[in-house]
C-alpha cells in the first residue's frame, strides 16, 4: 500500500522538478499551484476513504455484493464532486489576486488549472476502485498500475514541458496536459481490471439497482467528516502559503522545496493510516475485537520509526536536498540556505507527530469515529495552530521558521488528544468481547 501511494506522489514530485527548471519565478508559482491543487483535489478525494472503511467491513462480514454496491455509489459521487473544481478553476487568478498574491505569479497558476481541471474527473472515478482493490488485498495491482502511470508522467511530462522528442514545448501547461493523458489512461486500465472474472462476485457493474441511496448516504455520513477534516487541514496549508507569499519570493521558494519532500514523505504516513483503517475495519467486521489493538499499534510503530530515520536525513543532508531544486547561485546564498535548512529540521519533527496523528486517525476511521477526528483537527488547526502561526511568524518576527515551529506544536497537541481517544474506544470494544 505504501509503494502504491509512493508511485502517485512521485508523479507530482517529478512534475515540480520539471517546473523548477523553468526558472525561480515558476518555482515560486508552483508553490501556489501545489497548494491550490492539493486543496481542491485532496479535500474532495478524501471522502472516498469512507469507501475503503465501508467495503472492508462488508468484506469482513462476508457480504461481497454489498461491497460492490458501495463502489458503484462511489462512481456516482465522483461525478457529482467534480462539478466543484470545474466551477472554481476558471476564476483562480481573480481569487489569488484578491488575496494579495503576486500578479507575476497568478497568470502562471491560471494557465495550469485551465487544463488540469480536466484530469480531476478520471482521477475521482479511479478513487473508489483503488479503495476497493486495497480492501480485497490487490495492492500489487495498484503498484503495477501506479508504476505505469509514473512512467507516463515522467516521459510525457519531459516531452511536453521542455519540447522533447518532437513534442511542443508547453511549459507549465504541458505538465497539466500530461496529467490529463495519464489519468484518462489509468481510469481505462482500472475499469478493465475490475471487470475481470475474479471480481464478478461483487457485482460492481450490475445494472439493476445501480443506484442505492442507503449506501450513498453511508459514504456521505462517514466520508463527509473526513473530507471536512482534510479540507480544513489543507485550507490551513493554503492560508500558510498565502502568508508565506507576503514574506517574499525567497520564502515562497523555500517553502515549496520543503513542501515537496513533505508531500513525498506523507505517502508512507497516509499508506499506514489506510492500512490501519483496512485491518482494524476487517477485525471489527469479523467481530475479532482482540485483533484491533495489535493492528493499530503495529501501524503506529512502523510509521513513527520510518519518520525518525527521515528526520535524521533532514538534519544531516540539507544542502543535498535543497540542491535538487535551486541553481548554484542560490546554494551560495547563506541566508537562504540557513533558513531552508532549519525549516527542513523543524519539518522532520512536525512529520514525526503527523505520522502518529494520521495512524491514530486511520484506526479511528475504522471505528467510524470520524466526527471526533474532525473536531480535533478543527480545534488544533484553527484555534491553536493558526494563532501560533501568526504569533511566531509575524508578531515575534520568526518568519518562515516561526511558522514551521507553530506546525510542530499543533501536531503534538493533536497527537496526544487522538491517542487518548483511541485508547478509550479500544477498551470499549474489548469489553464487548
Amino acid at each position: 500500500m505504501m509503494t502504491a501511494r509512493l508511485m502517485f506522489t512521485l508523479s507530482g514530485f517529478i512534475g515540480t522538478l520539471y517546473l523548477a527548471q523553468l526558472g525561480h519565478q515558476v518555482l515560486a508559482a508552483s508553490a501556489l499551484i501545489t497548494a491550490t491543487q492539493i486543496f481542491l483535489f485532496v479535500t474532495l478525494i478524501s471522502i472516498f476513504y469512507a469507501v475503503g472503511a465501508l467495503v472492508s467491513r462488508a468484506i469482513g462480514a462476508g457480504k461481497p455484493r454489498e461491497a460492490g454496491a458501495i463502489v458503484r455509489q462511489g462512481f456516482i459521487l465522483a461525478v457529482l464532486l467534480w462539478t466543484i473544481p470545474a466551477l472554481i478553476s476558471p476564476n483562480l487568478q481573480t481569487l489569488l489576486n484578491a488575496l494579495g498574491q503576486s500578479h507575476q505569479l497568478t497568470p502562471i497558476v491560471q494557465s495550469y488549472f485551465n487544463l488540469y481541471v480536466f484530469s480531476m474527473l478520471p482521477n475521482f472515478l479511479v478513487m473508489p476502485i483503488i479503495q476497493f482493490l486495497m480492501s480485497v488485498g490487490e495492492q500489487k495491482t495498484i503498484v503495477k498500475l501506479g508504476s505505469l502511470s509514473l512512467t507516463i508522467n515522467t516521459l510525457l511530462g519531459a516531452g511536453l514541458v521542455f519540447g522533447k522528442v518532437g513534442l511542443p514545448q508547453l511549459g507549465v501547461r504541458g505538465l497539466a496536459l500530461t496529467y490529463i493523458c495519464q489519468s484518462t489512461f489509468s481510469l481505462c486500465l482500472y475499469l478493465f481490471i475490475i471487470s475481470r472474472e475474479r471480481f464478478t462476485k461483487y457485482g460492481i457493474f450490475q445494472r439493476r439497482n445501480f443506484v442505492k441511496l442507503e449506501h450513498l448516504k453511508s459514504i456521505l455520513h462517514v466520508g463527509t467528516p473526513i473530507a471536512l477534516q482534510t479540507g480544513s487541514d489543507l485550507l490551513s496549508y493554503m492560508v500558510l502559503i498565502l502568508l508565506v507569499g507576503w514574506l517574499g519570493h525567497n520564502e515562497l521558494a523555500s517553502q515549496q522545496i520543503v513542501a515537496q519532500y513533505t508531500f513525498l514523505l506523507v505517502v508512507p504516513i497516509l499508506a499506514m493510516a489506510q492500512s490501519s483503517t483496512v485491518l482494524v475495519g476487517k477485525a471489527i467486521g469479523a467481530k475479532n475485537y482482540i485483533a484491533m489493538q495489535p493492528y493499530g499499534y503495529a501501524c503506529l510503530t512502523i510509521t513513527c520509526g520510518f519518520m525518525l530515520l527521515v528526520s535524521l536525513i533532514f538534519i544531516t543532508c540539507p544542502k543535498l536536498l535543497i540542491g535538487f531544486y535551486v541553481d548554484k547561485a542560490f546554494l551560495k546564498d547563506q541566508a537562504f540556505m540557513q533558513m531552508t535548512s532549519f525549516v527542513l529540521f523543524l519539518t522532520g519533527l512536525r512529520l514525526l507527530f503527523d505520522a502518529s496523528m494520521e495512524s491514530l486517525t486511520g484506526s479511528l476511521r475504522a471505528m467510524l469515529d470520524t466526527k471526533f477526528c474532525l473536531l480535533i483537527q478543527v480545534l488544533t488547526v484553527w484555534f491553536i495552530g493558526t494563532p501560533l502561526l501568526y504569533l511566531f511568524g509575524f508578531v515575534l518576527k520568526g518568519g518562515l521558521v516561526g511558522i514551521t515551529l507553530a506546525g510542530v506544536v499543533m501536531n503534538l497537541v493533536a497527537t496526544i488528544l487522538l491517542y487518548i481517544r483511541w485508547s478509550k474506544l479500544l477498551r470499549r470494544f474489548q469489553l464487548a468481547v
